[in-house]
């Protein structure tokens, strides 16, 4: 079965991205992991670990956000009969999650994903080093999701594009008569 990542941001979790994770899930079939993003540092970990080894949960205000999110997630699935894993990410968060990618068919991500919540355009410098660094194919996930009419292709002229492209062909045959367009970075 194959293997969707969504990649969230614990504290603002986004909607539309879990409406659209849900359509391709059941387009082919599959769950999706939600792999929550966690951007604390290494003393709001230690104290993390410090709460779970002690109450078996977060006590923290990081974790209460977290624990809240998660929630939200599983009802939503559930509302969208939708299977579901949650994964969470205590420590570096983009490098987690490339390590996650590397065991996925597909990332899905919001384009403005990002721990600063300042306004950075129309991806985030989070979600261009999701793009760059990740070992499975990306999907931006779309701001408002109702259906898919184009797909859009990034093109860099390398070879994890080619095989990005590939990969999204096989998983989603059913959307091969969809109108489609390339996109070189730049553009």
């Amino acid at each position: 079965m194959p293997k969707i990542l969504l990649a969230i941001d614990h504290i603002d979790p986004d909607k539309d991205a879990l409406d659209f994770v849900s359509f391709l899930a059941r387009l082919i079939g599959s769950g999706i992991t939600a792999v929550f993003l966690e951007n604390i540092s290494a003393e709001e970990r230690q104290y993390s670990v410090a709460s779970s080894n002690k109450d078996h949960g977060f006590t923290d205000q990081c974790g209460v956000s977290t624990e809240i999110s998660i929630n939200w997630l599983k009802e939503g699935c559930v509302q969208r009969d939708v299977n579901y894993k949650v994964h969470r990410n205590l420590g570096v968060p983009l490098s987690e999650l490339i390590t996650e990618s590397r065991f996925a068919d597909i990332l899905v991500v919001n384009g403005d994903i990002s721990f600063n919540k300042e306004v950075e355009g129309a991806l985030s410098g989070l979600a261009k080093d999701i793009l760059k660094k990740s070992e499975c194919p990306v999907i931006i996930s779309p701001q408002l999701f109702e259906a898919i009419d184009e797909l859009i292709f990034t093109y860099d002229g390398s070879a994890s594009s080619v095989f990005a492209m590939k990969q999204f062909t096989y998983l989603f045959p059913k959307l091969y008569d969809k109108k489609k367009g390339n996109h070189s970075p730049g553009e």
